[in-house]
């Protein structure tokens, strides 16, 4: 059950965020920024970011703490998993 110093927490979280979106200029270290904060806000172990392109969702940022994996063009360690087709049923 969350308590209102948990809330407090998550809100000050958001804060910190909304703060560094709006003066982070690097698109790139803004999603690694927004994915981190998303799972720092839900307790997520991980996390990835896509792109949507022509049809497929192409990996742009995977994260894993409690493996110690971050991969993304920014990091230095390359994605090298192909992209999701996503099909109309």
């Amino acid at each position: 059950m969350n308590t209102h110093r948990d809330l407090l927490h998550s809100i000050e979280q958001l804060n910190e965020i909304g703060i560094a979106l709006s003066a982070e200029d690097d698109a790139h270290r803004l999603l690694e920024r927004i994915l981190s904060g998303a799972q720092a806000l839900t307790c997520a172990d991980g996390g990835t970011l896509y792109l949507l392109r022509e049809g497929e969702l192409h990996f742009v940022i995977m994260q894993t703490h409690s493996l110690d994996i971050t991969c993304s063009s920014h990091s230095g360690a390359i994605i090298t998993l192909p992209p999701i087709p996503l099909h109309r049923c």
